[in-house]
């Protein structure tokens, strides 16, 4: 009796999967905003047997799918809705998910596609693409490559996301000579509606020595009268230098003085200068590739590229305080540093740290 049986139940299923004629396996929504709410499609199934037919389980891939179907029998040669809908809301971007149905004592589901794009209003896209323009977004204003050694490369890339309505088409424009042999390049070039797009960065560094300390190359990426400028944020440092115990008793060694500058109290607009040294305390010439000051106010006077054994090179700074500082108190402290970049093997790149008390003149009267 128990082959019958089991021959009975096959046909049984396998009528069931051949009476199942479904219209529609594919939804597709298109683009539409986060803004408008949720959107709705249906997939239709037509009952072809004699014998009714019921829709036992329904489950979306998500639970940003919502899905309505009929909990009645279907009767033959009727034809049932499933009804489904996209919840969009902090969803920004293409989707493409699935619902499973089952019918009747079906083992497997029918699956049912659905895809579409949402373009993200801002709310959703500010933590991911902060930096807004008229019809895109960008992850990252600063492309920070850290500390790189001259002769190497460097390679990153940041996000772009289409927050219009139409294709966009991005395009990287150098307003200035660049300064860095750095490379810039969108994928893809055309940007679909409510999708993303890589800005990857390139840096083949050279044993240029102008270009040894912190360098900043800012770039535009344009979209028709919409742009950003991000720039591509390095420090280059001299290439790293093995030498034995003989030869670093005959090379240079960079000694600088003071180790810290202390400003004191210092009025806005009120110029400040002072002096330091570098000295080169080794056995053969010290290259001063670079020596520089990233500190708002401060300028370095001019000095040497080369310093003989023995000999000191005095380099004379200036430093005024910003006016429009704005602060809660009558005091805010100021701190910086002078870098030197030379040809010292040990330490090739040395800091002189500056430091100081801005005083707000309108709460002193």
């Amino acid at each position: 009796m128990k082959a019958p049986t089991l021959a009975a139940a096959a046909v049984f299923l396998l009528a069931t999967a051949a009476s199942a004629r479904w219209l529609e396996t594919e939804y597709n929504f298109g683009t539409w905003e986060e803004s408008e709410g949720l959107r709705e499609g249906v997939a239709r199934v037509v009952n072809d047997t004699d014998s009714a037919m019921v829709v036992r389980r329904v489950r979306p891939s998500c639970g940003c799918t919502g899905v309505d179907y009929p909990q009645n029998e279907i009767a033959p040669g009727d034809t049932a809705r499933i009804i489904f809908n996209y919840n969009p809301e902090g969803r920004p971007g293409p989707f493409d998910k699935t619902i499973r149905v089952w019918l009747n004592q079906d083992a497997e589901p029918q699956v049912i596609r659905i895809r579409g794009t949402v373009v993200g209003a801002g709310r959703s896209l500010f933590h991911r693409y902060p930096f807004a323009a008229e019809s895109f977004r960008l992850s990252d204003s600063i492309i920070a490559l850290g500390h790189l050694e001259a002769g190497n490369s460097a390679h990153t890339f940041i996000s772009g996301y289409n927050s219009s309505r139409h294709p966009i088409t991005p395009k990287i424009v150098f307003n200035k000579k660049k300064q860095l042999p750095v490379e810039v390049n969108i994928r893809p070039a055309t940007v679909p509606p409510g999708e993303t797009f890589v800005i990857a960065v390139d840096l083949g560094t050279e044993t240029n020595t102008k270009l040894y300390g912190p360098q900043s190359q800012p770039f535009e990426v344009v979209v028709g009268d919409g742009r950003i400028t991000p720039s591509v944020d390095v420090t280059i440092l001299p290439p790293h230098v093995t030498v034995n115990a003989a030869k670093l008793a005959e090379a240079p060694e960079a000694v600088l003085s003071p180790s810290a500058v202390e400003l004191g109290n210092v009025k806005p607009g009120v110029k400040k200068e002072f002096t330091i040294t570098v000295s080169n305390a080794g056995h053969s010439p010290l290259q001063l590739h670079r020596i520089y000051s990233l500190m708002s106010g401060l300028t370095v006077g001019t000095y040497p590229t080369k310093l003989k054994p023995g000999k000191t090179a005095e380099i004379k700074c200036t430093f005024v305080a910003p006016t429009d500082c704005e602060t809660a108190s009558d005091r805010n402290i100021l701190s910086g540093k002078i870098g030197i970049i030379s040809s010292d093997p040990v330490n090739p790149v040395k800091e002189i740290k500056i430091g100081g008390i801005l005083q707000n003149t309108d709460n002193q009267r």
